[in-house]
């Protein structure tokens, strides 16, 4: 507001007959607005009068957007649903958000002026709550609301938990028994039912809480009021988050029919040879992954594969030593020998039997070198296409004699269910944390996981890698590809972030796109990653989505947004850190790093 008063002041001096001389000292340089002199104000005239009420009036307009930044002010002036996204996206993981402005009815052509509390980004607009119902709102024809104009405000803090919940054969009854229905929250994720249901609408442009895709139901920020209707939906296999959005006066979900629990029950049920083949007893404390079991009627034949495995490699390597001898023997032998040419010329010299004689030594020589060359190529593909067989078997033993445990927690009971042939079918149950150990909200199944944030941080991360690999080659700042041991390649794709595009065939390379590759390249090519997980592992392309862990522990889709080489960009179901990666964008945005700088 400073400037503008100062601006509009120099604006009044310069509209002024005499004008005004702003080159101190050369006063004899006077500058005026406009040329014509007839057009000029007076001191004292009625025209001055009225150029000040104008000035005035809209410094009294402009007075609303004092403290907002040019940015803001200009999002709220304009009303276009696409500030209002931005907007949106930017105070998302630490407020309450309120879209406000004219909308239609696409359904009943209907125009009114309405408020909503928005959910999410979706496509090329929001998802916005209209009382107990989602909807869609953008410009495109599918949408429930079309935005005449539209603004975003920032309402009240907001701090996010997330629950993560496996599903094994309950049904969308069972969910809503562990969804507290008094706070705001949101249903990501998706599952395989145990037969199609006839009402949920299929997958089409047009936004719906929950819909089949193919043989799976989504659930797409759904709640249990869109729940409610399919309650006796049995689910196969599923893998969903809840996700709450609290209010600072609000207390962590509460179920008030179930009792407060301070521990979950997981049972674990596997089938062993004999009851030595199990490694823990009653009273145990267990870290995930570590072995509860083994049979160890297949540990010889596992020691066996190893062996020779070892042995291989011993063997190649000798074998590969021999060959390379040999050849650097005949090398030098060759470099010692005269050439074609040389014993041509010497012919006068040498009988014509001593010269074939040379001749053929040196072709001799040069066969067997060719020889050697491909053997040792045949002998390296038998040896590779060997190693990775006997690796593979070794992997399918560990599998088969190992069993780790899925949770950490304490061993609370080991039951004998049955015996059926040669095989004790055994129950183990582990008493696992409570997440929300001051309330009544119990999981279904698994290890739920929270994402508190409250301000930015990264301490919702819970690095639960699932596998490692080498990354052999970078595509881009969020592609790349990796190699499992000796068996197999794949192309990952970081999960919930979207950095510049250098390759894309119909798109010019983008603001930061270059910086964005090379820092991947630079981070992570030829060295060891870690993967998670989320909902789904693959996407439409093949390819493996994942969050990724370097060595020291760090995510690397984190340092991306947090470094300014990436934005956060939320892909239903797997929105596991999406409040986390929003909240590390605002900051990087702030701070303009990367891609948010004004260059």
């Amino acid at each position: 507001m400073f400037l503008i008063g100062y601006f509009s002041h120099i604006a009044l001096d310069m509209w002024s007959k005499n004008g005004i001389p702003l080159l101190w000292p050369l006063y004899q340089y006077v500058f005026v607005i406009p040329a014509r002199r007839a057009w000029r104000l007076e001191v004292g005239t009625r025209g001055e009068m009225i150029a000040l009420v104008i000035f005035l009036g809209a410094s009294l307009a402009l007075y609303h957007f004092e403290g907002m930044g040019f940015y803001r002010a200009l999002h709220l002036l304009a009303k276009s649903i696409g500030f209002a996204k931005d907007d949106f996206i930017e105070y998302s993981s630490t407020n309450f958000t309120t879209l406000k402005g004219r909308f239609r009815d696409n359904a009943t052509l209907e125009v009114k002026i309405a408020e909503y509390t928005i959910v999410a980004v979706y496509k090329e607009g929001l998802i916005v709550r209209d009382n107990s119902h989602l909807k869609s709102v953008s410009k495109l024809d599918s949408a429930n609301l079309y935005p005449l104009s539209a603004v975003v405000e920032v309402e009240e803090p907001m701090r996010a938990i997330s629950s993560r919940i496996t599903l094994d054969g309950e049904s969308i009854g069972e969910l809503i028994q562990h969804v507290d229905p008094e706070i705001e929250h949101y249903i990501l994720g998706e599952a395989i039912p145990a037969f199609k249901p006839p009402r949920i609408p299929e997958e089409s442009d047009a936004y719906s809480p929950l819909y089949m895709s193919g043989d799976r139901i989504k659930f797409n920020y759904a709640t249990i009021d869109d729940l409610k209707p399919f309650s006796s939906q049995v689910l196969k296999l599923g893998d969903v988050i809840v996700q709450y959005r609290l209010r600072p006066y609000e207390d962590p979900p509460s179920l008030n029919e179930t009792p407060i629990v301070g521990v979950v029950e997981t049972p674990l049920m596997f089938s062993v040879r004999d009851l030595d083949s199990i490694k823990v007893k009653v009273g145990d404390e267990i870290e995930k992954g570590s072995i509860i079991a083994q049979d160890i009627a297949i540990q010889s034949e596992l020691d066996r594969r190893e062996a020779e495995l070892q042995s291989l490699e011993a063997v190649w390597v000798a074998e590969r030593v021999r060959i390379e001898t040999r050849k650097g023997e005949l090398r030098s032998r060759l470099a010692l020998m005269l050439s074609t040419e040389d014993l041509e010329k010497l012919k006068n010299i040498y009988s014509a039997r001593e010269l074939e004689r040379r001749k053929y030594e040196r072709i001799n020589l040069s066969q067997e070198l060719a020889l050697l060359e491909e053997q040792l190529r045949a002998e390296g593909k038998a040896h590779v296409a060997k190693g990775k067989k006997l690796e593979v078997e070794v992997s399918q033993l560990k599998e088969k004699m190992s069993i780790e445990s899925p949770v950490s927690g304490k061993v609370a009971s080991i039951r004998l269910i049955n015996i059926t042939g040669d095989k004790s079918n055994i129950e183990i149950l582990i008493l696992t944390k409570n997440p929300f150990p001051n309330s009544s909200f119990p999981p279904l199944r698994g290890k739920p996981f929270l994402s508190d944030v409250e301000g930015v941080r990264m301490g919702g991360i819970t690095n639960n890698v699932s596998e490692k690999c080498k990354v052999v080659s970078v595509s881009d700042g969020d592609t790349f590809s990796c190699r499992y041991g000796w068996t197999r390649t794949e192309t990952i794709r970081l999960i919930g972030i979207d950095t510049p595009e250098t390759k894309h065939p119909k798109k010019p390379v983008q603001f930061y796109g270059r910086e964005a590759s090379n820092f991947t390249k630079k981070m992570l090519l030829g060295k060891e990653v870690g993967l998670e997980y989320d909902v789904q592992q693959k996407d439409t392309y093949g390819r493996t989505l994942a969050y990724v862990y370097l060595e020291d522990g760090r995510m690397f889709n984190a340092l991306l947004v947090q470094e300014g080489y990436a934005q956060a960009s939320s892909y239903p179901p797997n929105v596991k850190y999406q409040m986390m990666l929003l909240g590390l964008q605002k900051e990087a945005r702030a701070n303009e790093k990367g891609l948010w700088s004004r260059q």
